[in-house]
């Protein structure tokens, strides 16, 4: 069926004329339309039907006009349709939407291509995850004989890009400014359950603020700064992102860094992940506890949640610092910090809480710090570790929870040495021994390009539960 062109009328209408259609089950991203309008103007026409004067296609536009201050009418279509006829143009604009998918090699090239990401609708962040999923899948000698250097060279290329950053030695440390991670946080809120068990959304906004996550050593590996100030290493990390077929920029280049052979960055928790945690465990206005808060990627979680307060508990100054920043710069609500270490706090020091959640240090696999409050300085040895940290957080947790409240922990078995340190099964004892029942053993996904080959693509999370 083609609607009538006699039936249409195009004209511009005030925005105050203009209203919204109140069954449109749709939530947009109406700060990143107001974006795109800022950077493109607008463009193209809203659809509205004529006997209601209801907006079918361009609510989200409508709003984002609205909120610009600067626009005062908009071009607009009216069709003469029936109100079934208008609610499933509707839902067929919004639904064709979520139905499209994008060719992730040509999207990357051609982000990378524009430079800035200004009204795209994309972000650097996203770029990077673009860039990592392909290293993880992608053939790079199909890339390499894909590519044209038509009038540079691929040592050219990678020649100007190593002098550039050789130039200053400075580590191109991650930046978002303060709408964007605004931006991510509101994408975050808006994933529905099965998207959160693999997205990476938000995943790089603690970073900002904890710089420091680039330069832990992990188990002896180089850190992603040691390997930036390595000629050798940098130079081989901008040649992965140019045979990949991508920009070298500081997103793309710390991707190639964190993971170039004998390095290994340290890994922030996804945010995500720990959203689809807190609404399943967390009830609306609930008290969280965080006995490892560590950079601040379950805190953006709860940024994103329906929760009303979370205890962070950890024993770097730093840490809590950073973390202290990062709810002040972006309005994060009812966290409280506690830079101190676990074992060392007591229950009165806490409020009751509906759940806990956390990933703790992995025995001395991480040496986040030096300070004698690190638990890898504290303990020498797996049993001590085990004894003076493991269990006093468990009874931590244990004693701070309500009847019935859930704990869910992530840790996984560690080789350190020649060693593997069963560190689960030590858990999930620990957790027994003082109170808890162990309800199951769930897979948390891990953000890809995140590791080298040790770990697996999944690590595990302790569902346990306090008795009612």
């Amino acid at each position: 069926m083609i609607v009538d062109h006699e039936q249409q009328r195009y004209e511009l209408v005030k925005l105050d004329e203009l209203t919204l259609h109140p069954d449109n089950p749709r939530r947009g991203d109406v700060p990143l339309i107001a974006e795109s309008i800022d950077v493109n103007g607008f463009y193209g026409a809203l659809i509205r039907q004529q006997s209601t004067g209801y907006v079918l296609v361009g609510n989200h536009r409508l709003l984002a006009a609205r909120e610009h201050g600067g626009i005062v009418a908009l071009p607009v279509l009216t069709i003469d349709v029936d109100d079934d006829r208008a609610r499933r143009i509707m839902l067929a604009d919004n639904r064709t939407g979520d139905a499209a998918t994008y060719d992730e090699a040509q999207l990357a090239a051609l982000l990378s291509d524009l430079g800035a990401l200004d009204g795209t609708g994309f972000t650097d962040t996203d770029l990077a995850e673009l860039v990592s999923r392909q290293a993880a899948g992608a053939d790079a000698e199909q890339f390499a004989a894909d590519q044209a250097f038509a009038r540079y060279s691929r040592e050219q290329i990678i020649d100007a890009a190593f002098d550039h950053y050789a130039a200053t030695r400075v580590f191109p440390y991650p930046t978002m400014p303060l709408h964007e991670q605004q931006r991510q946080i509101n994408r975050l809120a808006q994933l529905d359950a099965d998207a959160l068990l693999r997205s990476t959304t938000a995943y790089h906004v603690a970073d900002v603020y904890h710089p420091q996550r680039f330069n832990v050593r992990i188990a002896g590996m180089r850190t992603p700064v040691e390997a930036f100030d390595d000629d050798k290493r940098l130079r081989h990390a901008i040649e992965l992102v140019v045979d990949m077929g991508n920009s070298v920029t500081d997103a793309t280049l710390i991707a190639q860094l964190s993971i170039v052979n004998g390095t290994q960055a340290a890994a922030n928790f996804r945010p995500a992940f720990a959203l689809s945690m807190l609404r399943r465990f967390a009830p609306t206005g609930s008290t969280v506890l965080d006995t490892s808060t560590g950079y601040g990627g379950r805190i953006v979680g709860y940024a994103a949640s329906d929760c009303a307060r979370y205890v962070g508990v950890d024993p770097n100054v730093t840490t809590c610092g950073s973390n202290a920043m990062m709810c002040e710069q972006l309005g994060i609500k009812g966290v409280e910090l506690i830079a101190k270490p676990a074992e060392d706090i007591g229950v009165d020091d806490l409020p009751v809480c509906d759940f806990a959640f956390t990933s703790p240090p992995y025995f001395s696999k991480e040496h986040y710090a030096d300070d004698d409050t690190q638990s890898w300085v504290r303990y020498g040895s797996g049993d001590e570790w085990r004894l003076g940290f493991l269990v006093p957080m468990l009874r931590l947790q244990f004693n701070a929870l309500r009847a019935g409240a859930y704990s869910c922990i992530n840790i996984a078995d560690v080789k350190i040495g020649a060693r593997v340190y069963p560190l689960l099964d030590w858990t999930v004892d620990a957790a027994k021994w003082v109170g808890f029942e162990l309800i199951r053993v769930e897979r948390l996904a891990l953000p890809d390009g995140k590791g080298t080959g040790e770990r697996e693509a999944t690590e595990p999370v302790i569902v346990l539960r306090k008795p009612a």
